[in-house]
């Protein structure tokens, strides 16, 4: 039994990494072509050069993003830059920087309960105050967007 998992396992591996080769071979053919055309683009038959560069439309460059091993946190901050360049370009404001309307509150609160109100088994013994017949308690909560 344990053989047959194993050789339908190598198949199936197999098949899959042909197929994921093949969409490979494919997505770069089209990429190739794409950046042949527009090569051809730049520099027309008259053998007049344009001195336009090739460019990426915003999908094109999120598609890229994603395709390339870049870390998270290279990912957020070149959205971010995305964010910040799509609110520049509406509000005609070349000034506008996204860091700048960052935000966030951080809350700290200690709250004291009398026993006589909850003087229940299920409170929490380290936060009785026996001296005073009080449960205290400290709650923090944070936020940052």
């Amino acid at each position: 039994m344990n053989q047959l998992v194993d050789e339908t396992a190598s198949k199936y591996k197999a098949l899959t990494k042909k197929e994921i080769d093949r969409i490979t071979r494919d997505i770069q053919k089209d990429i190739d072509e794409k950046l042949d055309q527009k090569m051809k683009d730049v520099f027309s038959q008259s053998g007049e050069k344009k001195f336009a560069l090739p460019s990426f439309s915003y999908n094109d460059y999120l598609r890229l993003m994603l395709l390339i091993g870049v870390d998270d946190e290279v990912k957020l901050y070149r959205v971010m830059d995305l964010i910040q360049f799509n609110l520049q370009e509406n509000r005609s404001d070349n000034t506008l920087v996204l860091a700048d309307y960052a935000t966030g509150y951080e809350v700290t609160a200690q709250v004291s309960v009398n026993y006589l109100f909850f003087g229940l088994p299920f409170m929490p013994k380290e936060t009785r105050d026996r001296a005073k017949n009080r449960y205290k308690f400290t709650i923090s909560t944070s936020m940052t967007y």
